[in-house]
């Protein structure tokens, strides 16, 4: 206890809990049904854990059920995700039977279903999630491991799932033109933080499904921007073409990540192993 500050050590997980749970959820009604308690008790465990660590964490607003975290409250809670994180993937040795699996939107789990073994785990699969969606979920213990594309955080490790590329849709007989004058029609979230946010125009539309993006460039509404291999299942109706951007690197790598230094249940460490087999 020496090597904790003030009352620090008095700190329980109930409390991380609402703080995590109150910055999660749209109000504090919400946030007191997914903990399984009554909204004033929301407040006292935010107030207590304020007291112990000496530091408004939350900012209420009059007249709104909801509440922002302060800038010391962020810090906290980053730290926090990762205790509890640590707290769940404990609590789960008791579940290994039960694999948690959540994937971005924009991943095709082809590869990962194919190596999946069968009849010894019961695996659940989370789709069409925000990236940060699925980064927030791994670091806090609420999913195993995500699939995403792009750069790997480096509290992480993974296995490559496959290698994508970005391409354009269009409809048939429409004019190839070039992709910085296309009127983009794009899938929510993919595209954010990547080499074509600083190249392509405003999105014409932005779509929660490939399928919902092929259907508009169908219509004639503009050019999808998608990984390719969300959109096979369209060759035959609509036309795909390369990227003729030079300024756009056009691959995309989608891997399974892990947060490092927790332990895999033994039907993940299974499906690693078969992925690297694969991508070897």
């Amino acid at each position: 206890m020496s090597g904790l500050p003030g009352r620090w050590h008095r700190i329980e997980l109930r409390h991380l809990l609402a703080l995590e749970a109150v910055a999660d959820e749209p109000s504090f009604v919400e946030a007191a049904r997914r903990l399984g308690y009554g909204q004033s008790a929301v407040s006292q465990q935010l107030k207590v854990l304020e007291e112990l660590v000496g530091h408004c964490l939350v900012e209420r607003a009059r007249g709104r059920r909801g509440a922002r975290l302060t800038d010391d409250g962020e810090r906290f809670l980053e730290r926090a995700r990762a205790i509890l994180g640590e707290a769940r993937a404990a609590a789960a040795v008791e579940s290994c039977a039960r694999i948690r699996i959540a994937a971005a939107r924009g991943v095709a789990i082809t590869h990962l279903v194919a190596a999946l073994p069968s009849g010894r785990a019961t695996f659940d699969l989370d789709e069409g999630m925000d990236r940060g969606a699925v980064l927030r979920g791994i670091d806090a213990g609420s999913v195993d491991a995500g699939c995403i594309t792009g750069a790997v955080p480096a509290h992480c490790d993974s296995v490559p799932l496959y290698r994508d590329r970005w391409v354009a849709l269009e409809r048939p007989g429409s004019p190839a033109g070039p992709l910085r004058s296309s009127r983009p029609i794009v899938l929510r979230g993919t595209v954010d933080g990547t080499a074509l946010a600083g190249v392509l125009p405003a999105p014409a539309a932005v779509a929660e499904s490939a399928t919902t993006v092929a259907m508009m460039v169908g219509a004639g509404l503009g050019t999808g921007v998608v990984p390719e291999s969300l959109v096979r299942a369209w060759r035959d109706r609509l036309r795909v073409r390369e990227l003729d951007d030079e300024r756009v690197d056009a691959t995309l790598d989608a891997s399974l990540v892990w947060r490092r230094g927790r332990p895999l249940k033994p039907a993940l460490v299974e499906t690693v192993g078969r992925l690297r087999v694969n991508s070897a």
